[in-house]
């Protein structure tokens, strides 16, 4: 069984900005994390974003725009390098993104 740190724990349930090799982008509530795969709840992919230079602007500030998916109930997201707390204003400015479909 892996132990988790204090800092782990301290941020399942909460809202987080996910950045992965593989898959990108993500925001959503963190349910678990081992190693570099976590899964989220109620999660989006951002493509492609407007008004954050950074991963961390993501979380701080929020997108103001871009290519952001619409929510989906879980993901389980693999090859995780970066996890991010997220404010409470950048969760409702990715929120007010209007869902990108193609």
């Amino acid at each position: 069984m892996v132990q988790k740190t204090e800092a782990q724990l301290s941020l399942v349930g909460q809202m987080v900005v996910v950045r992965s090799n593989g898959s990108g982008v993500w925001l959503g509530r963190l349910e678990a994390r081992s190693g570099d795969e976590v899964t989220l709840a109620e999660a989006r992919r951002a493509w492609q974003w407007e008004g954050a230079a950074t991963c961390s602007g993501l979380a701080t500030r929020g997108p103001s725009g871009g290519r952001i998916t619409e929510p989906v109930e879980v993901a389980i997201v693999l090859g995780v390098c970066e996890v991010l707390l997220a404010t409470d204003t950048a969760v409702a400015r990715w929120e007010a993104v209007k869902p990108w479909v193609a």
